[in-house]
Parts: C-alpha cells; structure tokens; sequence
C-alpha cells in the first residue's frame, strides 16, 4: 500500500478541524473543544474533586489548605484561560510543561525540513518535505518542497504508537493505520545550513509525544477497572445470614 492510498482513510477531510468553545467550570474558564474526539492528543481532561470551602489543585483534584496550594501557574494542557491553583507537588510539573506550550509548540506549528522514508514506499528520501504540526494539534504534515516526490498525507497523532530517536537528527516512528496494521516512517534531517531548526524541531516534537503517551497513560488509570465493571460472583445468590 503507497502512502497517498493509505491517507484516504485518515486524511483530515474526513475529520473537519472543530470549533472551539468557552466553558465555566468548578475550577475555572476553559477553553475546549466542541467535540471530544477534536481534542489535541497531549491534553489533559479536568479531574473529579469534591466542591469544598477549601481550595484544590486543579492538575491532581486534591483538596488542600491555602497555604499548600498557592501556586497560580497558566495550564494550557487543561485548556485553562487564566492562571489557576496547583499544589506544591504539581506545580512544578506545570510550570515545566507550560514551557513547550509557550516556546516549542510554536517550533511544531512553523515546521522544518527533512528527509522521510517510509515502510509503504520504495523512497522518499530524494527530495525534502517541510514536517509540521496542523493548527488544530492533531495531525503531523508533510509538504515537499516544489511538489517532487510522493505525496504523504497526514497522520493523525494519536494513531502514532511509538517514536525512536536513531541517532541526532533521525527519528523512527510507528503508527497504525485505520485497518490496525502498523507502519514505521524514518525523519532524518538534512545537511546544513537547514540542519539547526530541523534538529530543534525533532526535540520539541520528542517532548510534544511524551505528552501524548502521558495522556494515554492517564486515561486508561482513570478508566474504571473491568473487575469493577463485572463484579465476581454476581451469579451466586446472597446468603440466608
């Protein structure tokens, strides 16, 4: 399968960028998605907390006394407008994070050049596409430059199950297709004088991913367990005592 076939199951056009919407919170404005599958892969949903006089951090949902959650920190990955209340144990993980989504999200969304080779192609490398971030955060863009090569089309960010770091500069990652079978696609990026933002653009979209598996991760720990959804020994009739 070429990648311009493989891309009609998972090109944009099918998934319309959605419009974004401002919600009032328990916890504060936020700024969401009008459709849940519309959300970028790297965000966070707000967590359940119990509405109390005290205050609680809004990465964790603890509740906590004034004086350990005092941080006012902006949080872009929760949609947050304004700044809001973290604990002392997330407030640094916060103030990390909001450094991608200040400086090096802007590096995604800009883009930079590179060589692809891909598993569903015989060569891509000949030519150079310009790899970016879509506007809506969900889809990896390859445009080649003066429209040689193969075309490939998007690849939606979530369906991306793991990226390696070869060696500086060459990244492998892999992704599944609509049909759930996986294809690997090398980025390398090329020679000076474009080398430098290539090679920034690489870091930024590593730690960009590592959100995105974060995600993932918190999702499935907050899904209720299966034991939990099927109680053992529901069959069995209750006691006479």
């Amino acid at each position: 399968m070429s990648l311009s076939s493989w891309s009609s199951q998972s090109s944009p056009a099918m998934f319309p960028s959605p419009s974004k919407r401002l919600v009032k919170s328990n916890s504060g404005l936020r700024i969401v998605s009008q459709h849940e599958r519309g959300n970028a892969p790297w965000a966070l949903e707000e967590p359940h907390w119990v509405k109390d006089h005290e205050h609680h951090c809004r990465r964790c949902g603890q509740i906590f006394c004034s004086k350990c959650c005092q941080s006012k920190i902006q949080f872009h990955r929760m949609g947050f407008v304004d700044p809001v209340r973290n604990c002392q144990t997330c407030s640094p993980l916060t103030r990390k994070e909001e450094i991608f989504f200040t400086n090096q999200l802007k590096v995604l969304f800009q883009g930079a050049p590179f060589h692809v080779r891909s598993s569903m192609a015989i060569s891509l490398d000949s030519c150079l596409y310009n790899c970016r971030i879509s506007n809506d955060e969900r889809y990896l863009l390859f445009n080649n430059h003066g429209d040689e090569g193969e075309q490939i089309h998007p690849i939606d960010l979530c369906r991306i199950s793991s990226i390696e770091i070869l060696s500086e500069g060459n990244m492998m990652l892999t992704a599944k297709e609509m049909t759930s079978s996986e294809f690997t696609l090398e980025i390398q990026a090329p020679a000076e004088p474009s080398r430098k933002p290539s090679l920034a653009w690489l870091k930024s979209f590593e730690q960009g991913m590592g959100f995105v598996f974060n995600s993932r991760e918190s999702s499935l720990d907050q899904s209720p367990a299966s034991s939990a959804e099927s109680p053992q020994n529901s069959d069995v009739p209750p006691s006479d005592e």
